[in-house]
């Protein structure tokens, strides 16, 4: 994020007309960001490497450049897109929430809403800056993997931003190895504890007894920093019990985070979780979906692993080559990130891809079994019609892309469906892939 001459932080304001709007400048200003116009679209794109703005306002009228597809370019490279609408433009409005806008403000609301929309940013634009050496490199890498790159997970950093100006405790849940204790480390680094001690409580880790043991002295080390309960529905019914008398000694002197990837409802139905203390874990709860709801992070994280665990092991970094990139894409990953960086790793040290991609093609069979054999079906026609038109939309889809060169609003229009539903069937089939641009955490 760059700044101008005065170490204020720029916010580029994308104009639709070259009428000057004072208020809007006006704004920006309240907030501590520098304005900067750009007059449609085009302008914006070209001033957008040179400016490397925190945040942009964008006047969904512009003509040159579909609305839609400057949000998702820009917030694909990590910066949110508050945009401006007049009230009457719903189906714009709607398109633009899809391709990943921060918020929504009407014009005629500018002076109070727009406002309230930039401050609720703050803490997350804050952490943009360059002087931000609280928040370690591994922490602003992780970051932007996990926040910058899908769709779905874009959509989620307004709300970790929005948590981290609050107090209250948040469970996180989603499956093992989705990044949840990366949506932890982020809401405490953008909170105002982010210089203040984060203790991760590892609840599925150690046996009950040294847990128990451990737990008073976990405690003490969060001092008035953030405790992450990590997996917290595998603690001990005991070390439920005392992780509440901890609470309640420590009268909101800490932060409490939480994580789970077992249905907790059941647990607390089958009284292996207390109630009570479910009810003050989650008093807001955030979902993280699987990876293979987010695959474009895919072309991102995999190159990062071969590099780091063949510089870690001493080997060359084996070849991507494109029949790995698409079975990496196709495969499932009921791991999610984790299951991909293990893969990585045995990848890095067998120095080639042919075995790992006989063994995903081997799990991916074994599973498609496991089914099957859940269901008490045996593979058919109608599996096989299946996969044969799922491999046939890919082809298609391919080839609309290279007609529109890579344009997937021309595509959308081509094929006459919703730029969501492109979206959803790229990413179904393997394809979905979101200009990129490193931004500082």
């Amino acid at each position: 994020m760059r700044e101008n001459s005065l170490g204020v932080p720029n916010a580029l304001i994308i104009r639709a007309t070259p009428q000057t709007d004072v208020q809007l400048d006006e704004v920006v200003k309240r907030v501590g960001l520098n304005p900067a116009t750009a007059l449609g679209g085009g302008a914006a794109l070209r001033l957008f490497p040179e400016l490397s703005p925190a945040v942009i306002v964008l006047d969904i009228d512009v003509v040159d450049v579909p609305a839609p597809q400057l949000v998702e370019y820009f917030g694909g490279a990590g910066v949110p897109v508050i945009a401006l609408a007049e009230g009457p433009e719903l189906r714009t409005v709607v398109d633009v929430m899809r391709a990943g806008a921060a918020d929504v403000v009407e014009k005629s609301q500018i002076s109070d809403d727009l406002e309230r929309a930039l401050r609720r940013l703050l803490p997350a634009l804050a952490t943009r800056g360059a002087d931000t050496d609280q928040v370690p490199e591994t922490v602003r890498v992780h970051y932007e993997n996990l926040f910058r790159v899908s769709g779905r997970m874009r959509t989620l950093e307004p709300v970790v931003a929005r948590l981290a100006t609050a107090a209250m405790p948040v469970l996180i849940r989603g499956e093992l190895g989705v990044g949840k204790e990366g949506v932890a480390l982020a809401i405490h680094y953008l909170s105002d504890r982010a210089r203040r001690a984060f203790v991760k409580v590892p609840c599925a880790g150690l046996p009950a007894d040294v847990l128990e043991t451990e737990l008073a002295n976990m405690v003490t080390a969060a001092g008035t920093g953030t405790l992450f309960l990590h997996e917290v529905a595998e603690m001990s019914i005991a070390s439920q019990g005392e992780l509440g008398q901890h609470l309640d000694a420590s009268a909101g002197a800490f932060r409490v985070l939480a994580s789970t990837s077992i249905d907790m409802y059941a647990r607390v139905a089958a009284g292996r979780f207390r109630r009570d203390l479910y009810e003050r874990l989650a008093i807001v709860t955030v979902d993280v979906p699987p990876l293979r709801e987010r695959r474009e992070e895919i072309d991102q994280l995999v190159p990062q692993f071969l590099e780091r665990y063949a510089r870690a092991a001493d080997r060359p970094v084996p070849p991507l080559t494109d029949e790995m990139v698409a079975t990496l894409r196709s495969y499932s990953w009921p791991g999610n990130i984790r299951e991909l960086e293990n893969v990585v790793k045995r990848w890095v040290l067998l120095g080639t891809g042919e075995p790992i991609r006989a063994e995903l093609a081997a799990r991916q069979a074994a599973r498609a079994r496991g089914r099957r054999a859940s269901l008490g079906v045996a593979p058919g026609l109608r599996e096989i019609a299946r996969v044969a038109a799922r491999e046939a939309e890919r082809s298609a889809l391919q080839e609309a892309l290279r007609r529109a060169k890579g344009n997937r609003a021309a595509v959308a229009r081509e094929l006459k469906v919703s730029y969501k539903t492109l979206l959803q069937k790229l990413s179904d089939v393997g394809l979905a892939t979101t200009p990129r641009r490193r931004q500082k955490l």
